[in-house]
């Protein structure tokens, strides 16, 4: 019996011996502060960057609280058709979208379309280019600028819907993109920076919606669009350099009241142009501004025209008859390559 007993005692112990020491100690007090900070997600400033949805954001000092901005993919690229929304959700903070960084979809050539979401006002430098899959962008209608070489090279895209709220065209903003057919621009539009344009060569028809904004169109913003047939032009007062330079399938143009100057090369190599009509504001036709304009036959100059630069119509083979007004002080050398009939 007292062997049994012992026996039970000894057993007693070891089975104490084999619970943890965790479970025999005091429970110690729970610092409820640490545990609470433990679990506040990390903080997001100004430049942290961010990835929801396979879109890669960046916070920025936008136009409003939270403001991030579109950016390119830390490695790979965008790929498909992509819907960026408008606001999204990270660490239980809301951020508003209002921004596509540069070069974010930059040499993205699997992106086949692009939805930008309303609240988003420019679009920076760069930042589809050279996209050539990309076929379709859909712009919201708070967008106000488009910088520089924005799309330059997207040779896919086909149609543009422009937005009334749009400001600028940037320089070669849609340089190169081969398979634009029409194109009208808004009458918000106040600037179209030189070469936005450039080498469309399947646009046929451009038309500048009227407006009371005035608008500033840059050097060779349309040169070598070589099928663009039709132009509407409203709300400018110059024709800048090179503006429709190599336009070889142009025949018709119709330079609204309103313009004064006509400058350097503006119609350069035009050679299927017959028909111009200037307005009776113009002051001024630059060097080489109908150079090679071999189709053209015939124009008659405003009463307001003060300077014929050099070589203006040099190169216009068909050119028979001129008419001038009697104020036109200063001709330049060089202007006319045939004898023609100058008739007052």
């Amino acid at each position: 019996m007292r062997k049994r007993l012992l026996a039970s005692l000894m057993c007693v112990c070891m089975l104490i011996g084999l619970l943890p020491s965790t479970a025999l100690a005091a429970e110690e007090p729970v610092d409820v502060d640490s545990a609470v900070a433990a679990e506040e997600p990390v903080e997001v400033s100004i430049g942290s960057t961010f990835m929801v949805d396979g879109i890669n954001y960046q916070v920025y000092e936008g136009p409003m609280e939270n403001s991030v901005e579109v950016k390119a993919l830390d490695s790979g690229k965008y790929t498909g058709s992509i819907v960026i929304p408008n606001s999204v959700v990270y660490n239980g903070t809301e951020y508003h979208v209002t921004r596509i960084r540069q070069w974010a979809f930059h040499n993205c050539s699997g992106l086949t379309e692009i939805s930008i979401p309303e609240g988003v006002t420019d679009i920076g430098q760069a930042a589809f280019q050279h996209c050539t899959s990309l076929q379709t962008v859909i712009f919201p209608t708070t967008i106000k600028n488009i910088d520089e070489q924005a799309f330059d090279g997207c040779t896919a895209l086909r149609f543009l819907d422009l937005p009334g709220s749009l400001n600028t065209i940037g320089d070669a903003a849609f340089r190169g993109c081969t398979s634009i057919e029409s194109l009208t621009i808004p009458g918000s539009v106040t600037k179209i920076v030189q070469e936005a344009f450039k080498n469309c060569s399947q646009l046929t028809k451009v038309v500048v919606v009227e407006s009371e904004n005035k608008l500033e169109l840059g050097n060779n913003a349309f040169s070598g669009c070589s099928k663009l047939c039709e132009i509407t032009l409203n709300n400018i007062t110059v024709i800048p350099k090179s503006c429709f330079n190599g336009c070889t399938a142009l025949e018709t143009i119709s330079i609204p009241d309103g313009v004064e100057i006509i400058s350097d090369s503006a119609f350069y190599q035009c050679t299927a142009l017959d028909t111009v009509t200037l307005p009776n504001q113009l002051k001024e036709i630059g060097d080489h501004a109908f150079y090679s304009c071999s189709s053209l036959t015939s124009i008659s100059f405003p009463e307001s025209l003060n300077k014929i630069s050099a070589n203006a119509f040099n190169g216009c083979g068909a050119l028979n008859s001129v008419f001038l007004n009697e104020g036109l002080s200063e001709v330049g050398t060089w202007h006319f390559t045939i004898q023609i009939s100058i008739l007052f």
